[in-house]
């Protein structure tokens, strides 16, 4: 299965919300991307990890890979590492839109993998790597909107709500 999703800011979801809601939206966008192999020349890359609290944390990038590197890279980057040590690839693909390559994502999951009925409790990371210039609201904007294909039993209120700490947490990125 090949599906990696968001990470940004740290945000502490309200227990009354479902804590997979923003995750499962984030993989839903990448599960619905060309797999690729990995592609590491993006400028723009974030990491963020949920711990099994539901509490997405961001980490600072890592650094870039040299153009010269041509074998996958198999290990976690190091902030990625310091969250959750056992991490494994678990899938990467990239997001296209028009045509045109808008990041690459991958998702780490810990030993026990990362199964959608406990992703509430069970600690990922995912890291994007963005290809071009985006506002954090867009981004928002997108996740919202990818949210709501989801179809979750969730309110009106709920989804404005969460469309309003995505806006707050997402940060503006550079390609």
């Amino acid at each position: 299965m090949r599906h990696p999703a968001f990470r940004h800011r740290s945000c502490g979801w309200p227990p009354t919300a479902p804590a997979h809601a923003l995750a499962l939206a984030g993989v839903l966008a990448v599960a619905n991307a060309h797999a690729v192999g990995p592609s590491r020349d993006s400028p723009a890359s974030s990491t963020a990890t949920a711990s099994p609290a539901g509490a997405i944390q961001a980490a600072p990038a890592a650094p870039e890979a040299s153009a010269a590197t041509t074998a996958p890279r198999t290990a976690a980057p190091a902030p990625i590492r310091a969250t959750l040590p056992s991490a494994r690839l678990a899938g990467e693909g990239a997001l296209h839109w028009l045509g045109l390559r808008i990041y690459d994502a991958r998702l780490w999951v810990g030993p026990r993998g990362l199964d959608p009925e406990h992703i509430g409790t069970d600690a990922f990371a995912l890291e994007i790597s963005y290809a071009r210039s985006l506002s954090g609201a867009a981004i928002a904007e997108r996740s919202a909107a990818e949210i709501a294909r989801l179809d979750l039993a969730a309110t009106e209120a709920q989804r404005i709500g969460w469309l309003e700490r995505m806006g707050a947490i997402f940060p503006d990125v550079r390609a």
